[in-house]
């Protein structure tokens, strides 16, 4: 019998809500330029609570380091990366998801200094709801960083359950 392969995302929990899905599809079809924003500002900031963390569960990232910044993470449409194999470089709105970054430049957020390794950023993003990418991280930075990355997410002990709903995160303001 063979071994299922390694999902290194196997730590992100899915929300299960078909109204925070619902909210999500659309915050994300709208920063990527699928659908029109017929919003008024209240009724996007409606629309971003009501897609809590689901809204994260749309979006890839890879990490670097900067000797300046420290460690950021660049974000993109999941969707979008998948069909075309190319990264957005609009920021998605997802700012409110992500306590203590601060993003500084486009679709890229800098992360809380407290990160000391990108598997330390790949953990904090995944318990947020992001899903890493490995290929893409390949193609931004290189095949051994990535190797490295899988290799200590292999290691860890215990990967918490798929399909889980998460708590309510942190809401826009």
């Amino acid at each position: 019998m063979s071994e299922a392969p390694f999902n290194p995302n196997s730590r992100v929990i899915l929300s299960s809500d078909p109204v925070e899905n619902a909210a999500a599809d659309k915050m994300a079809a709208i920063a990527s330029g699928e659908e029109d924003n017929d919003f008024s500002w209240a009724e996007e900031m409606d629309c971003r609570r009501a897609a809590g963390r689901a809204l994260a569960n749309r979006y890839s990232f890879v990490v670097a380091y900067d000797e300046d910044a420290g460690f950021y993470a660049q974000f993109t449409n999941k969707r979008t990366l998948l069909e075309t194999g190319w990264a957005e470089d609009t920021t998605p709105p997802i700012g409110h998801l992500l306590p203590g970054c601060g993003e500084f430049m486009e679709a890229t957020f800098g992360l809380p200094g407290d990160i000391q390794s990108p598997t330390d950023a790949v953990l904090y993003l995944q318990d947020i709801g992001f899903f890493w990418d490995a290929g893409w991280q390949t193609d931004y930075s290189s095949s051994e960083e990535t190797a490295g990355i899988i290799a200590d997410l292999k290691n860890l002990e215990q990967p918490r359950p798929v399909a889980v709903k998460p708590p309510s995160g942190p809401q826009p303001g």
